[in-house]
């Protein structure tokens, strides 16, 4: 029951600032209402989620994680 009240929450609570992390990321004009869901999706899952979302779902990655990937 956790975590559906988390996704509600930061849901209720991106939606009331206006936060959309997705329309950041894509340098979008607006905000939109899948910018919303992904943003809460990820502040309710926490940090594994949203590097999971990111790295491997939309293949964003930082220069760092780009190097040390090379390194490897």
């Amino acid at each position: 029951m956790k975590e559906p009240i988390a996704f509600i929450v930061s849901l209720i609570v991106v939606k009331y600032w206006g936060f959309d992390a997705l329309g950041i990321i894509m340098h979008a004009d607006k905000t939109t209402l899948w910018g919303y869901l992904i943003t809460a999706a990820i502040i309710a899952g926490g940090s594994k989620a949203s590097i999971k979302l990111f790295h491997d779902v939309l293949k964003a990655k930082s220069g760092a994680a780009l190097k040390a990937k090379a390194a490897k």
